[in-house]
């Protein structure tokens, strides 16, 4: 009877044996995965974050990221949560105290335009969304710490709408591109982007009731120009085009008139880069005063700055933007880009170049 029961001992032994062994490998098991979970819990406690905000973090797999770079900000922990948080632009979040899809966009930009990420990050972190747009404009800085400098040094002068740099950014005339969106109501010509010996094809003459003789308009901004002096005049104001279209070779012949190069650039506009060879552009005046420098002083033109985006119009050279357009302002001097358009850059106070750029320009981003 003895061997038996012998065996039996045997047997319980072994068995509490493997149940040790298993329960450790579970507790081993256990602690791979929850030990590390909440050593990440605890970090990101450590950075700041809240009980939503940490597992919403961790639910993204944003946590490793955020804790290698010890990142940590109010807006962030309160964006994470948000179903419309962009994960791709996390720093962003950081160094941002509001971000809308404009942001994005902009930065997205950037991005095409050259800028690495650490560059595009640090001018989101200096400067405002104002003072960023511009680098749209102008060549790619290889080193953005002057330009940064710069519109810092500025922001006591640049207030109610001015934008004054006290470089030079533009680089007028040099690395110039074909115009964009050539034919068309948006094209985009500048001290950048060139026009070559374009043509507009739907050119229609102004009756003197609305310009000087022999003044001609593409056909769409000749029905919206004589819309907006229709309207005007119900409004007991009236003006009148003294220029409108005119050619390369005219340009060219202007110009030419100059003794110098210099002189010329800082008097009129090269050949092929003029906005006046679209067609879309006019040149006004108060039928009463007649005055291109007293023009700004007119409730004409008070009338095409607050209303002129409803037919179409903007005004091309706004005041104060020379360091973005390259030319001092002509309030006198209106452009054609159609009602979306003219609303759309009315509403956002940049200039044409920076909004089509920024909203309307499709570009490859760079390698």
């Amino acid at each position: 009877m003895s061997e038996p029961t012998k065996k039996k001992r045997i047997k319980r032994a072994l068995n509490k044996r493997f149940v040790t062994l298993v329960s450790l490998l579970l507790l081993a098991i256990i602690s791979i995965f929850k030990i590390p979970d909440f050593i990440k819990t605890r970090s990101l406690e450590d950075l700041g974050y809240s009980e939503e905000a940490i597992y919403a973090i961790k639910a993204k797999r944003l946590d490793k990221e955020i804790i290698d770079g010890a990142m940590y900000s109010e807006y962030l922990d309160n964006e994470v949560t948000k179903d419309s948080f962009k994960a791709d632009y996390l720093e962003l979040y950081v160094y941002s105290e509001d971000l809308d899809d404009d942001d994005f966009l902009l930065y997205d930009r950037l991005i095409a335009k050259g800028y690495d990420e650490d560059q595009t990050i640090n001018l989101f972190r200096e400067l405002e969304f104002n003072e960023l747009v511009p680098l749209l404009v102008f060549d790619k800085l290889e080193s953005t710490s002057t330009y940064t400098s710069d519109c810092i040094r500025n922001r006591a002068n640049n207030v109610d709408g001015n934008f004054t740099l006290d470089n030079d950014y533009l680089n007028a005339y040099e690395g110039t591109s074909e115009a964009l969106d050539l034919g068309t109501s948006s094209v985009l010509v500048s001290k950048k982007f060139d026009l070559g010996d374009y043509i507009p094809q739907r050119l229609v003459p102004l009756t003197t009731q609305y310009a000087s003789e022999g003044v001609e308009l593409e056909n769409d901004a000749y029905n919206a120009f004589i819309m907006l002096c229709d309207a005007m005049s119900a409004e007991g104001l009236s003006i009148y085009a003294l220029n409108g279209y005119r050619s390369y070779e005219d340009q060219a012949m202007i110009y030419g008139s100059y003794s110098s190069t210099e002189e010329a650039d800082s008097a009129t506009t090269r050949p092929g880069f003029s906005e006046s060879q679209t067609g879309l552009s006019v040149t006004i005046v108060d039928s009463a005063n007649e005055s291109l420098a007293n023009f700004i002083n007119t409730a004409e033109y008070q009338f095409i700055k607050d209303n002129g985006y409803r037919y179409g119009f903007i005004i091309r050279y706004p005041e104060g933007k020379r360091s973005i357009t390259g030319y001092e302002g002509t309030p006198y001097q209106i452009r054609y880009v159609g009602i979306e358009n003219a609303k759309a850059v009315h509403d956002s106070g940049l200039t044409w170049e920076e909004y089509y750029l920024l909203y309307l320009y499709e570009a490859e981003v760079s390698e």
